[in-house]
């Protein structure tokens, strides 16, 4: 026992100096650990690849995005297709800020509504949340110093997000655009679609793909006044290029890890 306490004072420094300059290493992998298991209690996670017919290799797969351009279903045999989807637990719509779609209204406003220009509140707060979370993140960043435009740039501002309403051609975060949106109002379902649209500028990796997000109202019998966010990424190349991020051990984690990040990020924006 004495021995265990038979430090010198310059023991005591050695030691004290080693603690120090493990903090940089050891921090960040507790908060990952933290980071990481927040995730999993609050999210579930699924990816996949379409085959060569455009038909997902899992019964479970989400629906193929409309923005998935001409050239890749026209010619499914010369393309890789992947995509991960990441739902949020179910809340209830008693917690959240802004009513469900179709909730609290009544007439024609409950019908299918598909062309319409803009998603709802909710799904709008949702959106911008989820958006000024990302533009923090080192990636945002990244993607901001390979762009030149002053718009793009200017894009990752929040008082920028915060002034969008998300309607078809809105850029946020420098590189996504919208490109479809779609609503069933009777079932409780929105769905808005963003696509990577890289300006002149851009000098980074080549890289094709959207993000899908959407609030999907549970079934009565699942749950009445109960609903769920989502969020897709689908990320597509040319059979003899690079895999993807999806498509590695290490970037399927890391990009799970951030996704399910984004949507506890947006859920705090939308609840109560």
């Amino acid at each position: 026992m004495s021995q265990l306490l038979n430090f010198s004072v310059p023991d005591l420094h050695r030691h004290r100096t080693a603690a120090v300059a493990l903090l940089p290493v050891v921090l960040p992998a507790v908060y990952v650990v933290y980071l990481n298991w927040t995730v999993r209690c609050t999210t579930t996670c699924s990816s996949g690849q379409l085959n060569p017919s455009l038909s997902a290799t899992s019964n479970n797969a989400p629906n193929t995005p409309r923005s998935l351009p001409e050239e890749v279903t026209a010619n499914p045999h010369d393309w890789v297709v992947c995509y991960e989807r990441v739902v949020s637990r179910p809340l209830s719509a008693a917690s959240l800020a802004h009513k469900l779609l179709g909730h609290g209204r009544g007439g024609d406003d409950d019908d299918d509504d598909d062309a319409a220009a803009a998603p709802s509140p909710l799904l709008k707060a949702y959106l911008r949340t989820t958006y000024k979370a990302f533009s923090w993140t080192p990636q945002a960043f990244l993607i901001r110093g390979m762009l030149a435009e002053p718009d793009r740039r200017a894009s990752f501002a929040a008082a920028h997000i915060d002034g969008l309403d998300f309607a078809r051609g809105d850029v946020v975060d420098g590189v996504y655009a919208v490109t479809s949106y779609e609503r069933q109002s009777k079932r409780g379902v929105e769905v808005i679609e963003l696509s990577l649209d890289v300006p002149a500028s851009y000098r980074g990796p080549p890289v094709r793909g959207l993000i899908m997000s959407a609030i999907e109202e549970e079934e009565e019998e699942q749950g009445a006044g109960r609903v769920v966010f989502v969020n897709e990424t689908w990320l597509w190349r040319k059979k003899d290029e690079k895999p993807t991020l999806l498509e590695t051990g290490v970037g399927k984690w890391f990009h799970s890890l951030l996704a399910g990040w984004l949507i506890t990020k947006g859920l705090g924006g939308v609840r109560k």
